[in-house]
């Protein structure tokens, strides 16, 4: 590509050096988005890879109450996740996705989610539901540490506790994101 390094955001390329951070992504997944997987941190094993490099890194920690990881650049603490590869190639890339609460969750690219066929299936296949037994598109799946997440978490494979949800099955669409820019390098 000649040196210049393209993003491609949702199946459209565009040039790094054209794009204007903040950039709000307006095309989402159609239908509910209001199911959030988690993996364990510890699933990221590959030697000298930017998303190990991000797990071991000074500025990430474990949130207490949620075992969530996170990064805070900034003075902002930014939750890891997998993402699609929709939302760039980039480990440290930084979004805002906003929910249809009004709830915003920062998050920075962590590792990324296998590419799958089915909008609703997740990344082994199986029909992806919320609690309230919807079908649904993971968009996010959040690094967490299982051995110090809830018990809902660890049971369910999914984030469904405060903020993001409760128990009842109230959980929030993504309504929109907003991308910050990569803020983190190794």
């Amino acid at each position: 590509m000649n040196g210049t390094e393209m993003i491609v955001f949702l199946g459209l390329e565009k040039d790094k050096d054209k794009i204007s951070v903040p950039w709000t992504i307006d095309r989402l997944p159609e239908g509910k988005t209001n199911t959030y997987r988690c993996m364990d941190f510890r699933k990221i094993t590959q030697k000298n890879s930017d998303q190990l490099i991000l797990q071991e890194d000074d500025c990430t920690s474990t949130e207490t109450g949620t075992g969530l990881r996170f990064s805070v650049i900034g003075g902002r603490k930014y939750y890891h996740a997998a993402l699609a590869s929709a939302y760039g190639l980039a480990i440290g890339n930084c979004f805002e996705f906003t929910l249809d609460t009004g709830y915003v969750i920062p998050v920075i690219h962590a590792e990324y989610k296998h590419a799958i066929e089915d909008a609703h299936k997740d990344d082994f296949g199986d029909p992806d539901e919320n609690y309230a037994h919807e079908k649904t598109t993971s968009v996010i799946e959040f690094v967490y540490d299982w051995q110090t997440a809830p018990q809902e978490v660890i049971g369910s494979g999914g984030m469904f506790v405060e903020p993001f949800a409760d128990l009842s099955g109230k959980v929030g669409n993504i309504v929109k994101v907003k991308y910050l820019g990569r803020l983190w390098k190794p």
